[in-house]
């Protein structure tokens, strides 16, 4: 045999210890894989970066007191049939009372709604300023745009996605959270900017209809597109 294709015999296989010799180190216990329904790919290399020292869903299930589901809100178990959930209508996620009472989720009528949104007509600053300046100018308060809107909204039947991507015609009683009360309210704010479009100054009547509409994203960031062409309109159909 070729001197260069013979195995030394001084060195050893990976993995296998001469006999009669005993391994220096001792074993770490590798933790098992939950199952795919139990765990994501993320979570177990969570864990397994942690040492395997993180709870395992089965542990954290066994910690679940009978007959009671997981608030989505504050995570703890707290929702019974003597304790039941208040169920947000778009997103559908579970609020213990505790955290309901909180403020967290509440009918659509009893959000606050009393300022304008950052996210408000798209974030076009110019058109903005035209639903302020006109605020102002007939002495209408925020608060009033959603009782009026809500009005609206219930007479003429409008609807929303939910988490589903189905159409739902929400209604003032229904259960909202905070996070999607604020498309909501944004929704209104432009509905009513709409409603108003014939008592804007006649420089921003006579401008004419941008190409993309409300769905302009140029919109946000030049002032001189926002100001020059009108975004309270719809997308051309060709666009």
């Amino acid at each position: 045999m070729d001197q260069n294709n013979k195995i030394s015999s001084d060195v050893m296989p990976v993995g296998k210890i001469p006999k009669g010799k005993k391994s220096r180190t001792r074993a770490q216990p590798v933790p098992q894989r939950p199952s795919s329904r139990s765990m994501t790919a993320t979570q177990w290399r969570d864990l397994t970066s942690a040492g395997g020292s993180a709870v395992l869903p089965q542990q954290e299930e066994r910690k679940r007191p009978r007959g009671s589901e997981q608030c989505e809100a504050c995570d703890n178990y707290k929702i019974t049939a003597a304790s039941p959930a208040t169920v947000c209508t778009l997103c559908r996620r579970k609020w213990c009372q505790d955290c309901a009472a909180a403020g967290g989720i509440k009918t659509l009528s009893a959000h606050k709604a009393a300022d304008i949104p950052d996210d408000a007509l798209n974030r076009n600053e110019y058109e903005r300023k035209l639903l302020t300046d006109y605020l102002k100018a007939k002495k209408v308060r925020v608060r009033e745009i959603f009782i009026k809107e809500l009005a609206e909204m219930e007479n003429t039947k409008w609807t929303y996605k939910n988490v589903g991507d189905e159409d739902v015609v929400l209604k003032k009683d229904d259960n909202i959270c905070a996070e999607c009360f604020e498309p909501v309210w944004t929704d209104l704010i432009y509905r009513y900017r709409e409603a108003i479009q014939s008592s804007m100054p006649e420089a921003a009547r006579k401008r004419q209809n941008c190409w993309y509409g409300k769905e302009c994203t140029t919109q946000a960031h030049n002032p001189n597109h926002a100001k020059n062409y009108n975004h309270i309109c719809n997308k051309r159909p060709d666009k």
